[in-house]
């Protein structure tokens, strides 16, 4: 099933060093978390990307969602 991302803040955990799911969506998100042990330098470096490396309980503290988020989608690869 596909959803409609478009507008939307997403976090991907476990997404992989090329972040391939977020790479391959044909729309544009609003932005996109990314995280996973290690990740491309370019997904560092993109102005719509925050590329947090490191394990789910280093990482996972510092992330912050605001509660009023209505337009957020949560996908975990690989936990």
């Amino acid at each position: 099933r596909h959803a409609d991302l478009a507008g939307k803040r997403i976090a991907d955990f476990g997404c992989g060093f090329d972040a391939r799911f977020t790479r391959s969506m044909p729309v544009q998100v609003a932005s996109a978390c990314l995280v996973d042990v290690h990740l491309a330098e370019d997904l560092k470096h993109h102005s719509e990307v925050s590329a947090m490396e490191g394990t789910i309980e280093e990482v996972l503290p510092a992330i912050r969602m605001p509660r009023s988020t209505p337009s957020s989608a949560c996908r975990c690869s690989s936990i």
